[in-house]
Order: C-alpha cells, then structure tokens, then sequence
C-alpha cells in the first residue's frame, strides 16, 4: 500500500462483525473487492476511529480436499482459511501481521474446536506473504494459478466466466474477450498450528508437507503462454495492471 508509515502501531480491540460491515471494509481496502460464499467468521480491528482492519475467515471451494492435501487425516472442523485480510491505508506498516496475531489470540480462546489455520499468499499479485512470515506461520508448499487479463489490463479470476458464461473454455474466452491474455503464476500456502504446544505439536506431527524457505518478490514469478510455442513472455503486476517484459524461457 502506498502511503504507509512505519509509526508504532496503534492498540487494536478485536470484536466480531457482521458480513455486511466486513464486505463494505474489503470493497474499499482490498484488491479482491468481494468476499467469497464461503466465509464463516468475521473479525474487525477498531480504533477510536471505528473500523479500521478486517479478518475473514472461512474456506476455500474445496475444504476437505485443501484439509487432506496439508494435515493427515484432517476435517473440516479443525481448521479455518483467511480469506481476506485488510488494513486501512492510514495505519503504519505492520499493522497487518499485528491484527492477524490478535485474530489468532481470539480463535484460540473461542474456538477451542480449530487447531490450525491456513492462507494463501498471491504470488501471481507480487504478494510473496512477508504479512505471514512476520507472525511467524510455516510456509509448506506453493501451487500454480491462473488469472486471465484483458485488453484494458483487468485482471480476471478464472472462475468469473464459469459464473457468468456457463464456460471458460480458451475458444469461448477468445471470441468473446478479444486481446485476452492468460497468465500463470504462484501461491504460496501458509499454514499455523494454533493452541496450547500439545496442540502444536499434534499438528506438526500430521503435516504432510515440510516447512519451506520463506518466499521473497524474487519468488512472484508470472508468465504468459505464448499460443503454439513452448516459450513464455515473463509478466509483472502493477497496481493491477500488467506489463509484459523480456521474452524468457517457459
């Protein structure tokens, strides 16, 4: 975020809230804009400002299956996804991975049932998870994405055209959004054992992934498949734009 301060950051009262208040807070201070279906827990960070950082916390599209990749044997009922975070652009740097550690405090003390938690950090944005890395989560794993980008530079999530067209097949997508541009890039997954250090421990034990070096901006690799050939024009972000560099090897 441009803007941000590296003052002390201010003492935060969590509180639950509503998905309305959380939905407003993310439309105007988060690059998705929108929250997913799937969210269950919504926490606020209020100041004598009022609102002012928001945590969203539920699943992704397929809970079990995202569970069972990263904790043997695990359920549903144990763990919880961060699907936003976001902080006011007038709070200093840091603000983040302070308010995410009190959401961490919060689930511990109300929702003895979660032993983990898990996010992702969109590498395909630039975000390598330095916001995760500062609370001290494990990084295990990192998966390939894919995001399309039209003409006019709008970055679009590939399930968008499901939702809208019923299909996002590459003949649909080219008739219909000409200049169209398909891009791929990473993730990096994050996940932190919560609770007392039996808890902890239980968790570590089942992990079916090992803790991997933390990612860095170096890591947010983006590329843009060059249709009929094996090579790919490598791509950068900007402020939700992007620009095509060099030409480098797929």
């Amino acid at each position: 975020m441009s803007g941000r301060t590296t003052e002390k950051v201010p003492e935060l009262e969590l509180l639950p809230i509503s998905r309305n208040q959380a939905a407003a807070f993310v439309r105007e201070h988060h690059y998705a804009r929108k929250l997913p279906s799937t969210c269950k827990l919504y926490l606020g960070g209020f100041t004598r400002e009022g609102l002012m950082a928001v945590a969203v916390w539920g699943y992704g599209v397929r809970p079990l299956h995202t569970a069972r990749k990263l904790v043997m044997g695990a359920s549903t009922a144990e763990y919880l996804e961060l699907n936003r975070l976001c902080v006011h652009d007038s709070l200093p740097r840091n603000s983040e991975s302070h308010f995410l550690s009190l959401c961490v405090k919060w689930i511990e003390q109300n929702m003895p049932q979660v032993e983990w938690l898990f996010s992702f950090a969109d590498g395909i944005y630039g975000k390598p998870g330095y916001v995760y890395q500062a609370a001290g989560w494990l990084c295990v794993g990192r998966i390939l994405t894919e995001r399309y980008v039209l003409a006019d530079g709008t970055v679009v999530h590939p399930r968008l055209p499901v939702t809208r067209n019923g299909t996002r097949t590459w003949a649909f997508m080219v008739r219909h959004y000409p200049g169209i541009k398909r891009l791929w890039g990473y993730q990096f997954k994050y996940l932190k054992p919560i609770g007392s250090s039996t808890d902890k421990r239980h968790v570590l034990r089942r992990l079916l992934a090992s803790p991997q070096p933390y990612p860095k901006h170096g890591d947010c690799v983006i590329y843009e498949a060059v249709e009929g050939s094996r090579v790919s024009r490598r791509v950068s972000f900007t402020e939700g734009q992007v620009r095509l560099l060099p030409t480098a090897p797929a």
